[in-house]
């Protein structure tokens, strides 16, 4: 009986941590998004876009889903109580030695808990 308890606790236990939320971005190229590391080719900026309308679908994922969808971030940003911002360049200037286009980022805050809690443009 012990057995059998214990192996149903873990097999519960493994069931829960494999279930994560998969967000479903229509019309998002994820590889382009990761090639264009500063924004220089141009590819992020026709992605934010589509990447600002369903913004609500990265919410409360896990950083790691996050980071296999959108790749590394540019920069990371640590604040308070364990939380960071996730900072991705859509368009950088300074890296792509174009002084005629404005900057551009995407700021994604991620809790403590290492989930994705707000998404700014």
């Amino acid at each position: 009986m012990n057995k059998l308890f214990l192996f149903t606790c873990i097999a519960l236990f493994g069931l829960l941590l494999s279930c994560t939320k998969v967000p479903n971005l229509t019309d998002f190229d994820s590889v382009a998004w990761k090639n264009d590391l500063n924004g220089c080719n141009g590819e992020r900026l026709k992605l934010a876009e589509i990447l600002e309308d369903q913004r609500h679908e990265l919410k409360m994922i896990e950083a790691p889903e996050l980071k296999k969808i959108l790749g590394p971030p540019n920069a990371i940003q640590i604040m308070e109580r364990q939380q960071r911002y996730y900072i991705y360049w859509i368009h950088n200037p300074a890296k792509c030695q174009d002084s005629k286009s404005s900057y551009k980022e995407v700021r994604i805050r991620v809790s403590a808990l290492g989930k994705v809690t707000e998404v700014l443009f």
